[in-house]
């Protein structure tokens, strides 16, 4: 028997569906939209919302509006860093009250890197640093430090999704294009030798 608590109704179309298939909603007593994301969706192309929201950030932040904003000596600050900068400094963003990104770019960058990597590979800050600190800040398998601003990649295996350590970004696409096989390996180094 179905668990009555993983489905909802959509208010809108009256069929059941699974949770998954309606937005969050900080306001609602389950955390839920009435409506399934499909038809809000639906509503939202057929009354134009969509189209005349695009039309107003066009208006509002185009490619006009950006060539000013950087000929100009605009600033903005960051929350983060909590620094004054210059417009340059922040990522476009066309769809905010101002044309740019809440945060500066260094910042923008920190700040998303923790969550993406918890979310891609299940690792939190504290432990990257640990695995990092045990390869003395270098490549696992190069032994050389990072040589980007993106620093080093974790590395794990795409059939158990166990980490096995963390890469420079040339060792890791190294890894992928031999698709992680060690035999496949091998015969490069073979062909190496």
């Amino acid at each position: 028997m179905d668990d009555p608590y993983s489905t909802k109704q959509c208010s809108r179309c009256k069929t059941s569906k699974n949770r998954s298939e309606f937005s969050l909603a900080k306001r609602s007593t389950d955390g839920l939209q009435s409506w399934c994301k499909s038809c809000d969706a639906a509503y939202k192309t057929d009354c134009g919302y969509t189209k005349r929201l695009q039309e107003l950030h066009k208006e509002e932040h185009d490619d006009a509006f950006y060539r000013l904003a950087y000929s100009s000596s605009r600033s903005k600050r960051c929350p983060a860093c909590r620094q004054t900068k210059s417009v340059r400094e922040f990522h476009k963003n066309k769809g905010g009250s101002d044309g740019f990104a809440a945060y500066c770019k260094p910042c923008y960058v920190e700040k998303s890197r923790p969550s993406a990597r918890k979310r891609r590979y299940g690792i939190a800050m504290v432990e990257y640093d640990k695995l990092l600190l045990s390869q003395n800040g270098r490549c696992a398998i190069c032994k050389k430090p990072p040589y980007t601003k993106k620093g080093l990649v974790v590395d794990h295996c795409h059939r158990t999704g166990t980490i096995r350590g963390i890469l420079c970004s040339r060792c890791n696409s190294a890894l992928g294009l031999l698709d992680d096989d060690p035999a496949l390996v091998e015969q490069a180094l073979e062909y190496l030798c």
